[in-house]
């Protein structure tokens, strides 16, 4: 049996980065959607309205992003595929506290 290159050693692991970030990413998203199911229970109308707009934005920004990490991951470049699903909640969390903070 032959020990694997180290190229080839490198390329695995990219690919490995790449969907444990693809992942990460998806659980980010999730978690902030339940950010905004936490925030639901005591408020008004126009507020519950708010939310479930963010609920539906983020909800499409993680397929979004999630459908582009996969597709960069397949056209081989697998660190731009990590990064973009880990940098988007993220980016995400710090636009609902600058947007909800007084």
């Amino acid at each position: 049996m032959s020990q694997p290159s180290d190229i080839q050693t490198r390329v695995n692991m990219g690919l490995a980065i790449s969907i444990v970030g693809i992942v990460l990413g998806a659980f980010g998203h999730l978690l902030l959607l339940g950010l905004c199911v936490a925030g639901m229970p005591n408020s008004s109308a126009k507020q519950m309205a708010q939310i479930k707009l963010w609920m539906l934005a983020i909800a499409v920004i993680g397929i979004v992003v999630a459908a582009a990490g996969v597709g960069l991951h397949r056209a081989g470049y697998p660190g731009w595929g990590a990064a973009v699903n880990l940098v988007s909640p993220v980016v995400i969390f710090v636009v609902m506290l600058k947007m909800t903070s007084p």
